[in-house]
């Protein structure tokens, strides 16, 4: 089977307010964290992002959506 840019999310064993994302591409795992901030009254910005960024995204969808269209 070719299991070449193949990822799995799931939510995060060690971070309750995250997922997390392993990546499987060139005969390398990688792992990362997807945080879910919910939205705020304080214009703070919300939706999922990878951890420690700013680029927020409305659903988990529209986060893999953008990042899979990444070359």
């Amino acid at each position: 089977a070719n299991t070449n840019g193949v990822f799995i999310i799931r939510p995060s064993s060690s971070r309750s307010d995250c997922f997390a994302m392993v990546i499987s591409m060139n005969n390398v795992i990688y792992n990362c964290l997807i945080e879910y901030r919910p939205p705020k009254s304080n214009g703070e910005s919300s939706g999922y992002a990878f951890l420690n960024t700013n680029l927020f995204y409305s659903t988990l969808s529209d986060f893999i959506r953008y990042y899979s269209l990444v070359t």
